[in-house]
């Protein structure tokens, strides 16, 4: 053979092999009537509905009536009202949930509010919030006309000083003897504003803050993702170490700065609310207890809701203005609240009035408490439960003393005792809560559902590629599909579910391949 035939001839052989390689690269498809129907992926664990009847008297027919006309879930401006009321009570009652101790539980509360951007999580915050940026807008005019007024005792107060001052000299001048009178006015107080709330604020911020509002206030962020991640820089670390503090409303503070003095802050109360989306929550649950800062921050949102979607309907009707009046009364009433009134007072004498539980009330809360401690016990010791979670659960008993003493206020303005009635409906909200943080710690544990909804709506879209590997998935830059490890875990539940089928024989050993090729099924494709 010439050497012209010889080469068209090698030619011919690579194309062979060429088009054999690429036969066997194609998708070995099983025929149809193999295939499993595709399934529905494992959904989150459920939540009960929100029983209206949890929150106080004042609070239940606008917290329905907002949700209803907005169209959101009453659980979301349910925890953002029950938590802006806390933080107006404060630290200016306490309870004691046992007969003898003085172990004393505060107002103040951490909420959460959770949903996808469809939820309505602002205009339920905003509900929520309505009556404490109300009693905000009025003490800002009442300290505006205070300081106003201040400014002009002030100017005066100076000029009566120089007019002394002056005749003083004066004096002195004719007679370096003469009896002078420089006066022993006192300068004029300046006013203190009033703060309910703030949103942005470093560590000097918000001590200033805590100083003029020892009873306690608001930080609140509608985007709570931003302020939980900015908290993970080193540079924030005295902030992250503030709020840790001020959550229970028992501690104290100490600032040492040079150029601005000490700052003492005895004890104080810091009350947080805002609002964020799974799988940002997700991101960061798992990346916090991954690392060294595993040091219950997150935990401590114990008002942490992630209702489910309901039907949308139209509605366009007036506000319920009734409900609204009641709901504004409700926080005026707490806001200028005289703890005397209410609570007793220790023999120690250091720290705000308290109140205890009525003698039924009491033997409900030792039959609870001992029953719960128990079982919380078990569960860790036997592993059966994840450290998160039982974080999570475990200041339970304190949230269930805040949660009785803000009902007790709101509810029996003339009680000393918290009644039975009162601790039966604080722990209905337990039972309500506990099934929102099993599906939160569930999605934390288990993200790889998360990324199998994403993944499955972009099949259904058909705009996966013919065949695919998990790290060619997380190249694409689709929302929430960016971590290959649980792209992998996604597709392994796709396949599981019959919504994809992997191509690969096998792997180096025989068994599953550790990066299997995929594609979807026929009986999935759109």
């Amino acid at each position: 053979m010439d050497a012209p035939n010889r080469h068209i001839s090698r030619i011919e052989e690579q194309a062979e092999r060429e088009l054999a390689l690429l036969e066997r690269a194609k998708p070995k498809t099983p025929d149809t009537g193999d295939l499993a129907e595709p399934m529905p992926l494992p959904k989150l664990p459920d939540v009960p509905e929100f029983p209206l009847e949890v929150l106080p008297n004042a609070m239940q027919r606008w917290i329905g009536d907002a949700a209803a006309r907005a169209q959101f879930s009453p659980d979301l401006a349910a925890a953002a009202a029950v938590a802006a009321l806390g933080s107006v009570l404060g630290r200016k009652l306490g309870i004691r949930l046992k007969t003898h101790d003085d172990w004393t539980e505060h107002a103040n509360i951490w909420g959460a509010i959770v949903g996808p951007p469809s939820a309505l999580k602002s205009p339920a915050m905003r509900e929520g919030e309505r009556a404490l940026k109300a009693l905000q807008m009025a003490a800002d005019k009442k300290f505006a006309k205070e300081q106003a007024a201040y400014e002009a005792e002030l100017e005066k107060f100076k000029l009566r000083k120089e007019a002394k001052k002056k005749a003083a000299a004066k004096a002195l001048t004719k007679d370096r003897d003469a009896a002078i009178d420089l006066g022993n006015e006192d300068e004029p107080e300046a006013p203190i504003p009033r703060c309910y709330w703030t949103s942005n604020v470093n560590e000097a911020s918000l001590g200033v803050l805590l100083k003029q509002n020892p009873d306690g206030l608001l930080i609140e962020r509608d985007e709570l993702s931003a302020l939980l991640v900015s908290l993970e820089d080193d540079t924030r670390a005295d902030l992250r170490g503030l709020l840790l503090s001020g959550w229970s409303g028992k501690e104290g503070y100490r600032f040492d700065r040079i150029g601005r003095g000490i700052i003492l802050l005895e004890k104080f109360a810091v009350s947080m609310l805002g609002a964020i989306q799974p799988g940002p929550l997700a991101r960061y649950v798992r990346s916090a207890y991954s690392g060294e800062r595993a040091d219950g921050l997150l935990q401590r949102f114990q008002l942490l809701v992630w209702p489910d979607p309901a039907e949308f309907a139209y509605v366009d009707r007036y506000p319920d203005k009734g409900a609204r009046d009641a709901m504004n009364d409700l926080f005026q009433r707490v806001d200028t609240l005289v703890a005397r009134d209410y609570g007793a007072h220790d023999k120690f004498g250091d720290d705000p009035r308290f109140v205890r539980l009525t003698p039924a009330a009491q033997n409900r809360f030792t039959d609870w408490y001992s029953r719960f401690m128990q079982s919380t016990r078990k569960a860790e010791s036997e592993g059966s439960i994840a450290p998160p979670l039982a974080a999570h659960l475990g200041k339970y008993p304190g949230l269930l003393g805040k949660l009785a003493l803000i009902l007790h206020v709101a509810d029996d303005a003339a009680g000393t005792q918290v009644s039975e009635r009162t601790l039966v409906k604080a722990l209905a909200w337990l039972d309500y809560l506990k099934p929102h943080a099993e599906r939160i710690y569930h999605a934390v544990g288990h993200p790889e559902t998360g990324a199998a909804e994403l993944l499955l709506a972009r099949l259904k879209k058909g705009e996966l590629p013919p065949t695919f590997k998990a790290w060619q998935i997380s190249r694409k830059g689709w929302h929430g599909l960016g971590d290959t490890n649980t792209v992998k875990r996604a597709c392994r539940l796709l396949f599981e579910y019959a919504w994809l089928i992997e191509l690969d024989a096998g792997g180096a050993t025989g068994g599953r391949p550790a990066d299997p090729t995929y594609t979807v099924s026929p009986r999935a494709r759109p």
